[in-house]
């Protein structure tokens, strides 16, 4: 059971009949340094610099397992993980702020 409730699947994503309003978006949650990049890339490109006020970059993380996903649900941060302005930099990527 600790495999299963640790597990992590990239399809396991949730539908919302009638949508969910952005302000209820805490975070946008990615399963690889690869997809951070993709995002914040994908966000900019779009226009979008900024969610419910905070920057693209403070949004969108790397989070791997359903332990990732509680923490971040109850407003926890993720200390061990990489920031985003970490892969970012990593990945050659300068950040875009206004």
């Amino acid at each position: 059971m600790d495999t299963l409730k640790n597990a992590y699947y990239y399809g396991n994503e949730q539908m919302f009949r009638t949508g969910i309003s952005i302000e209820k978006v805490k975070a946008i949650a990615c399963n690889s340094e690869k997809m951070v990049v993709f995002a914040i890339t994908s966000l900019r490109e779009a226009g979008i610099t900024e969610i419910n006020g905070r920057l693209i970059e403070e949004v969108v993380i790397l989070a791997h397992n359903y332990v990732d996903f509680v923490k971040i649900s109850q407003g926890e941060s993720l200390e061990d993980r990489k920031t985003t302005a970490q892969i970012l930099a990593d990945n050659a990527i300068i950040q875009q702020q206004q």
